[in-house]
């Protein structure tokens, strides 16, 4: 019993001193560059060669600080960000879910179990329910 606990004591040893040898030494950076071939880079006014040195990226870039394009929004205009989940969905499997807001009145409105609200026209089976369903049966068996 005394043999196997010793053999047992210098595996952990051995292994933690493994352990911190590799977390001393490190292992090499890997290079996210590698097997990049860039095309040499040419630009026009007002834009200017960035090196990859100058950037971080892999290769060498055309960028200007003195032209502004300004984005178009404006088919965002009226959108929402959908409502929360469901007030009996379960808070860590829902986390950061946007449902889209139901179409029915509130007092229409269906909780199946899954993170959103739903109106009886969505009462329809999907995949995903025929999924569960069998997953269900399965384990019943």
């Amino acid at each position: 019993m005394a043999l196997k606990l010793n053999a047992a004591i210098i595996v952990a040893l051995t292994a933690f001193e493994a352990l911190a040898d590799l977390k001393r030494n490190g292992a090499p950076p890997l290079d996210p560059c590698a097997g990049i071939t860039c095309t040499p880079v040419s630009c026009r006014e007002p834009f200017v060669v960035k090196t990859a040195a100058e950037t971080g990226m892999c290769c060498d870039i055309c960028d200007t600080d003195s032209v502004e394009a300004r984005e178009d929004r404006s088919w965002t205009e009226g959108m929402t960000g959908g409502v929360g989940p469901a007030t009996g969905a379960d808070v860590v499997l829902c986390r950061g879910v946007v449902c889209p807001k139901p179409l029915c009145e509130d007092f229409e409105q269906t909780f199946d179990g899954r993170c959103c609200m739903k109106c009886p026209a969505s009462k329809i089976k999907t995949l995903a329910d025929f999924k569960m369903d069998y997953k269900k049966k399965e384990e019943e068996e």
